[in-house]
């Protein structure tokens, strides 16, 4: 039927989404390419993942930049636009919704540079002053 076809586009697209979470899109461009309407798109998707359509994109990037973030010394901006944001603010504003962190602590923290400074600092060899 009509609706078991609906339901099979959208998990479809759903799979697609996991490996193009970082092409710029909007929920009407993904439901017009679907031949649904925007209400139908959202509510097969909620039925599929549980979630809305925005929360789970957000959700990918978010997960990918972590994995940047923890495993490569690009930069933050870099990292904004490869996980598909157009702007560094509003990745830094989902980046601290999602984890409650920003990148830039995020990152420190996964790395461990925040306790190599803690250690410096409490055996008295972080910040020492040169004399001449």
């Amino acid at each position: 039927s009509r609706s078991l076809v609906s339901r099979a586009r959208v998990a479809s697209y759903f799979q697609e989404l996991e490996r193009n979470f970082y092409r710029p899109q909007t929920i009407d461009q993904v439901a017009a390419n679907l031949n649904l309407s925007r209400r139908r798109f959202t509510e097969l998707f909620r039925f599929h993942t549980g979630t809305t359509w925005l929360a789970h994109l957000r959700e990918l990037r978010i997960k990918h930049a972590r994995h940047l973030l923890s495993t490569s010394s690009h930069t933050v901006t870099a990292i904004a636009f490869e996980c598909g944001y157009e702007d560094v603010s509003s990745f830094y504003r989902a980046f601290k919704s999602e984890s409650g962190l920003s990148p830039d602590q995020w990152r420190r923290q996964c790395t461990g540079q925040n306790k190599s400074a803690d250690q410096n600092k409490k055996s008295g060899r972080g910040n020492r002053s040169i004399k001449s």
